[in-house]
Protein backbone atom coordinates (compact mmCIF):
# COMPACT_ATOMS: atom_id res chain seq x y z
CA UNK A 1 0.00 0.00 0.00
CA UNK A 2 1.77 3.20 -1.29
CA UNK A 3 1.61 6.97 -0.17
CA UNK A 4 0.27 8.70 -2.59
CA UNK A 5 1.14 12.96 -2.98
CA UNK A 6 -1.17 14.44 -4.89
CA UNK A 7 -1.50 18.47 -5.90
CA UNK A 8 -4.91 19.82 -6.78
CA UNK A 9 -4.25 21.92 -9.57
CA UNK A 10 -7.91 23.38 -10.34
CA UNK A 11 -6.83 23.19 -14.30
CA UNK A 12 -5.19 26.97 -14.26
CA UNK A 13 -5.84 28.53 -17.64
CA UNK A 14 -3.97 31.65 -16.85
CA UNK A 15 -0.24 30.55 -14.84
CA UNK A 16 0.41 33.46 -13.23
CA UNK A 17 3.01 31.82 -10.64
CA UNK A 18 0.61 32.45 -7.56
CA UNK A 19 -1.82 29.92 -8.34
CA UNK A 20 -3.68 28.54 -5.33
CA UNK A 21 -4.13 24.46 -5.43
CA UNK A 22 -4.20 22.13 -2.27
CA UNK A 23 -2.08 19.00 -1.28
CA UNK A 24 -3.65 15.81 -0.96
CA UNK A 25 -1.61 12.63 0.84
CA UNK A 26 -3.22 9.36 0.77
CA UNK A 27 -2.88 5.58 1.84
CA UNK A 28 -4.63 2.73 3.15
CA UNK A 29 -7.84 5.20 3.50
CA UNK A 30 -6.30 7.59 5.32
CA UNK A 31 -6.03 11.36 4.15
CA UNK A 32 -4.12 14.82 5.39
CA UNK A 33 -5.13 17.13 3.04
CA UNK A 34 -5.72 21.29 2.86
CA UNK A 35 -9.09 20.58 0.61
CA UNK A 36 -12.12 21.52 2.23
CA UNK A 37 -11.18 23.55 5.29
CA UNK A 38 -13.14 26.49 6.71
CA UNK A 39 -11.70 28.93 6.77
CA UNK A 40 -10.21 28.17 2.79
CA UNK A 41 -6.72 26.64 3.38
CA UNK A 42 -5.54 26.73 -0.65
CA UNK A 43 -1.71 27.46 -1.10
CA UNK A 44 -0.05 29.20 -3.68
CA UNK A 45 0.99 26.02 -5.25
CA UNK A 46 4.36 25.97 -7.25
CA UNK A 47 6.06 28.03 -4.38
CA UNK A 48 4.88 25.59 -2.12
CA UNK A 49 5.28 22.38 -4.07
CA UNK A 50 9.21 23.58 -4.23
CA UNK A 51 9.46 24.59 -0.85
CA UNK A 52 8.46 21.42 0.09
CA UNK A 53 11.18 19.33 -1.85
CA UNK A 54 14.20 21.56 -0.70
CA UNK A 55 12.77 20.88 2.66
CA UNK A 56 12.56 16.89 1.92
CA UNK A 57 15.77 16.87 -0.10
CA UNK A 58 17.84 19.20 3.44
CA UNK A 59 16.14 16.53 5.48
CA UNK A 60 17.70 13.61 3.96
CA UNK A 61 20.86 15.28 3.39
CA UNK A 62 21.01 16.26 7.05
CA UNK A 63 19.60 13.88 8.78
CA UNK A 64 16.97 16.27 10.45
CA UNK A 65 14.31 14.11 12.44
CA UNK A 66 11.06 16.45 11.47
CA UNK A 67 10.44 19.63 9.06
CA UNK A 68 7.57 21.75 8.92
CA UNK A 69 6.04 22.46 5.61
CA UNK A 70 3.28 25.45 6.00
CA UNK A 71 1.66 26.01 2.37
CA UNK A 72 2.15 29.28 0.60
CA UNK A 73 -0.43 31.92 1.57
CA UNK A 74 -2.24 29.68 4.06
CA UNK A 75 -2.07 28.46 7.19
CA UNK A 76 -2.18 24.63 6.22
CA UNK A 77 0.42 22.86 7.73
CA UNK A 78 2.14 19.32 7.11
CA UNK A 79 4.48 17.70 9.03
CA UNK A 80 6.89 15.20 8.05
CA UNK A 81 8.57 13.16 10.98
CA UNK A 82 11.68 10.53 10.49
CA UNK A 83 10.96 7.36 12.71
CA UNK A 84 14.49 5.11 12.54
CA UNK A 85 13.78 3.83 8.87
CA UNK A 86 10.43 5.02 8.39
CA UNK A 87 8.71 8.27 7.87
CA UNK A 88 5.33 9.98 9.38
CA UNK A 89 3.19 12.63 7.42
CA UNK A 90 0.75 14.39 10.05
CA UNK A 91 -1.33 17.52 9.87
CA UNK A 92 -4.57 18.72 12.27
CA UNK A 93 -6.41 15.82 11.82
CA UNK A 94 -4.33 12.92 10.42
CA UNK A 95 -1.32 10.88 10.82
CA UNK A 96 -0.11 8.34 7.96
CA UNK A 97 2.67 6.20 9.52
CA UNK A 98 5.32 3.81 8.23
CA UNK A 99 6.20 4.96 5.07
CA UNK A 100 9.56 4.03 3.82
CA UNK A 101 12.27 6.56 2.77
CA UNK A 102 12.09 5.58 -1.38
CA UNK A 103 8.48 5.77 -1.07
CA UNK A 104 8.04 8.70 0.11
CA UNK A 105 10.97 10.29 -2.34
CA UNK A 106 8.94 8.72 -5.28
CA UNK A 107 5.83 9.71 -4.69
CA UNK A 108 6.91 13.57 -3.91
CA UNK A 109 8.32 14.02 -7.03
CA UNK A 110 5.93 11.84 -9.55
CA UNK A 111 3.39 14.64 -8.06
CA UNK A 112 5.71 17.75 -8.44
CA UNK A 113 6.64 16.91 -11.96
CA UNK A 114 3.49 16.06 -13.03
CA UNK A 115 2.25 19.83 -12.22
CA UNK A 116 5.53 20.98 -13.82
CA UNK A 117 4.85 19.24 -16.87
CA UNK A 118 1.49 20.25 -17.03
CA UNK A 119 1.99 24.24 -16.12
CA UNK A 120 5.78 24.37 -15.89
CA UNK A 121 6.44 26.20 -18.87
CA UNK A 122 3.59 28.44 -18.66
CA UNK A 123 4.31 29.65 -15.58
CA UNK A 124 4.64 33.73 -16.03
CA UNK A 125 6.07 34.64 -13.26
CA UNK A 126 10.37 33.72 -14.17
CA UNK A 127 11.28 33.79 -10.20
CA UNK A 128 8.57 30.85 -9.62
CA UNK A 129 9.07 28.99 -12.34
CA UNK A 130 12.96 29.19 -12.11
CA UNK A 131 13.13 28.15 -8.46
CA UNK A 132 10.42 25.39 -9.42
CA UNK A 133 12.77 24.04 -12.17
CA UNK A 134 15.41 24.10 -9.88
CA UNK A 135 13.83 22.75 -7.03
CA UNK A 136 12.91 19.49 -8.83
CA UNK A 137 16.00 19.09 -10.47
CA UNK A 138 17.64 18.88 -7.33
CA UNK A 139 15.15 16.89 -5.75
CA UNK A 140 15.55 14.28 -9.19
CA UNK A 141 19.15 13.61 -8.11
CA UNK A 142 18.43 12.99 -4.44
CA UNK A 143 16.11 10.31 -5.63
CA UNK A 144 18.12 8.89 -8.00
CA UNK A 145 20.57 8.70 -5.19
CA UNK A 146 18.79 7.22 -2.41
CA UNK A 147 17.33 4.56 -5.26
CA UNK A 148 20.26 3.12 -6.14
Amino acid sequence: MNVVFQFDDNDMDEVSGFELGDIIITRGGKQCTSLNREPNQSMMLFITISNLLNQIKKMIKSRKREIIVVGVDSSYTLKITSKKNHYIISDDKCMIKEIEQNELLDSVYQAAKYIWDKYGKRIVSDSVQYDFCNALKSYKKLLDENCQ
